[in-house]
């Protein structure tokens, strides 16, 4: 990023006239902002920001630096300039933020560093048989350890059912067996982002396989959403994997990065976990936070 010196730098109409050194410069192509040179238009990306807060606002404006953004020439999205010299250039419309959006148009969120894992191979949950039980009890630890009250994730009305086994399909084919409603789907997304944008984690119960011991006969595990973010073409939620003991770099393997549930076109998350990518996740259920 370089810095236009100060003295180069005149404000006049809400639009800032600088000097910048063109030789070798690799320049970043925008939609958002036109700059206008003396030999020519070019696109560039400007910020205006005043060097000290503490300066009045009057004097502000008359003290206020532009950065250009230069950018490596192995940038796929940096163009050589073709001018040489000192040019000048006139930025417009200064005051605004240039701000490029993500493919989720969502702030992303991540409350791992605030929540504390738990996993369900825990001796305080009983013996190896009782353990292996234990996921949904291991996720009402993390919902207490992120403030929630003990009787959050209640099995009532509240629950949002996305997901349902059907009675037809192939049982060896979650595509076939496991009926989507996108509509409550939907629902479910809105209750989740809700809870993260207050820093909440959500419970949600999950199918992997045909046959449930559960009162809705479709989720077979429980796991707790922590986070979400995007690639540049697809939308996810971090997820804490209780269901694990086995560890990486010293860390458990159900807190780490490949826990991962994505969004579908029918509004359902999509997911493996990380220590298990054999096993297919679909979040049948969402259960509902309760505050202390």
């Amino acid at each position: 990023m370089l810095k236009v010196l100060t003295q180069d730098v005149e404000i006049k109409d809400n639009s800032a006239i600088v000097a910048f050194d063109m030789n070798e410069a690799y320049l970043h192509i925008s939609t958002m902002r036109k700059a206008w040179s003396e030999g020519g238009d070019f696109d560039l990306i400007a910020k205006v920001e005043a060097h000290d807060s503490h300066i009045p606002q009057e004097r502000r404006e008359k003290q206020s630096e532009v950065l250009l953004l230069k950018f490596n020439r192995t940038s796929s999205s940096a163009k050589k300039s073709t001018m040489a010299g000192t040019r000048k250039f006139v930025i417009g419309a200064v005051e605004e933020e240039v701000e490029e959006k993500c493919f989720c148009k969502k702030e992303h969120i991540d409350l791992r560093s605030k929540i504390v894992y738990q996993t369900q191979f825990d001796p305080r949950f009983g013996n190896r048989a009782q353990q292996d039980a234990a996921c949904f009890n291991a996720c009402k630890v993390i919902l207490q350890n992120a403030g929630l009250s003990p009787n959050s994730a209640p099995n009532d009305g509240t629950v949002i059912q996305i997901a349902s086994e059907n009675s037809y399909g192939d049982k060896t084919s979650q595509a076939s067996y496991l009926s989507i409603n996108k509509a409550i789907a939907m629902h479910g997304l809105a209750y989740i982002d809700e809870q993260l944008e207050q820093g909440y984690p959500v419970l949600v119960g999950v199918d992997h396989k045909s046959g449930s011991p559960n009162t809705d006969k479709t989720t077979d595990h429980f796991v707790v959403i922590v986070g979400r973010g995007c690639t540049d073409n697809e939308a996810f939620y971090y997820f804490y994997e209780v269901g694990t003991e086995q560890m990486e770099g010293g860390v458990n393997k159900g807190k780490l990065d490949g826990n991962k549930l994505y969004v579908s076109t029918d509004g359902s998350l999509r997911g493996t976990p990380y220590h298990n990518p054999n096993r297919n996740y679909i979040v049948s259920q969402v259960r509902k936070n309760v505050l202390p």
